[in-house]
């Protein structure tokens, strides 16, 4: 019996009345591990809850640490395969294994190399006038080859592990040649010129379109930035959603023109850049992410661009509701209004307290 789009009403009813091919679809998720903190960075337990809600109504998930094991397992090979397994051993060997379809997997593991190593991504893009000046070798960096300050980097670290800012060539002689990051023996890998930046954000993509712009604001609780944190501390950031009609069209050309220039060189399929903006209003890469953290808001935001890019349709109207109401509108809800200052120092904050004005509170999720 064929079920007319207007007549689904709720999230469930998508999900579970349609049965045939034409309905039945939804998305795979393979990663390394069930843990939502590695997903979508320290969770309380509130943002858990939904995050876990969330995947378990949307995506069909794999985890290739412990899944590999298995022989049980049939992929199906009609559906679109978000991979956020990268170059892991388990993983390289879940999607041989199990035969996942390439053709329909957004990032391959070669892309996600070049794109979460340092090295390698800064090599790639040296001439490049986005890219800040990097050198390799630390003698290089003490003769002034970057200037200083210096931003010192490992490889492949995240969330501000394994970065620290040094100010002067006598500071980076004094500077341990190894150090102990999170039980493991480390050196910087590149020295990085020092961006005097206004502002951060983090881009978001499914191959070359931005469908989300965060502001990365450091918390004024911890008051902690590149600027000030130790090599082995992370940088405790809100990101501020901000709303894609207020920014402006030389902001978003630039992005574009950016993520262009990065896409003819690692073609990336759902990616982030990470981008801030110096005193004289340039924009600067970061880096880019192919295993972007997902809470609960961007999970759905993801759902709805792979399943419109992936099927060629639009969600119905009801279904996007239904993500508003039970896991979007949610997930903002941890951050405001307990992160108001924050996401209000943003420069185009999307209305936060207009979404909960709307939606209310579900308790059913923990406090």
């Amino acid at each position: 019996m064929a079920i007319q789009l207007g007549k689904l009403k709720t999230l469930e009813e998508f999900i579970t009345l349609g049965l045939s091919d034409q309905f039945d679809k939804k998305i795979i998720f393979i990663r390394q591990g069930a843990d939502l903190a590695a997903l979508s960075g320290d969770t309380s337990e509130r943002e858990a809850a939904i995050n876990k809600a969330a995947i378990d109504q949307l995506y069909i998930s794999y985890y290739t640490a412990t899944d590999v094991k298995r022989d049980d397992i049939i992929i199906p090979r009609n559906l679109p395969v978000i991979y956020y397994g990268g170059n892991s051993k388990e993983s390289l060997q879940f999607i041989n294994k199990f035969n996942v379809n390439p053709k329909r997997m957004y990032n391959l593991p070669e892309p996600m190399l070049k794109s979460g190593d340092k090295v390698q991504f800064s090599k790639i893009f040296a001439n490049c006038d986005w890219l800040p000046k990097t050198v390799f070798k630390r003698e290089e960096a003490i003769e002034g080859a970057v200037g200083f300050p210096v931003i010192a980097k490992i490889a492949k670290g995240h969330s501000g592990l394994g970065i620290k800012k040094i100010d002067t060539a006598a500071d980076l002689k004094k500077e341990p040649e190894t150090f102990e990051l999170r039980g493991e023996e480390k050196s910087f890998d590149l020295y990085s010129q020092f961006i005097d930046f206004d502002r951060e954000y983090r881009c978001v993509f499914l191959n070359d379109k931005c469908f989300i712009i965060n502001e990365r604001v450091p918390t004024i609780k911890e008051d902690q930035s590149i600027r000030t944190k130790k090599v082995d501390e992370k940088v405790k950031f809100i990101y501020a959603y901000q709303d894609m009609n207020k920014i402006p069209d030389d902001f978003m050309n630039e992005i574009y023109r950016i993520s262009g220039e990065v896409r003819k060189e690692i073609e990336l399929g759902l990616w982030s850049l990470d981008v801030v903006v110096d005193k004289q209003g340039k924009i600067w890469v970061l880096e880019t992410n192919s295993a972007t953290g997902l809470g609960s808001v961007k999970l759905c935001e993801v759902y709805m661009e792979v399943y419109k890019d992936f099927y060629r349709r639009e969600l119905p109207d009801s279904f996007k509701e239904e993500l508003w109401r039970k896991y979007m509108s949610q997930g903002h809800s941890i951050y405001w209004p307990e992160y108001k200052e924050e996401i209000l120092s943003s420069k185009w904050p999307m209305d936060y307290e207009g979404i909960l004005a709307k939606y209310p509170i579900i308790d059913e999720y923990g406090k």
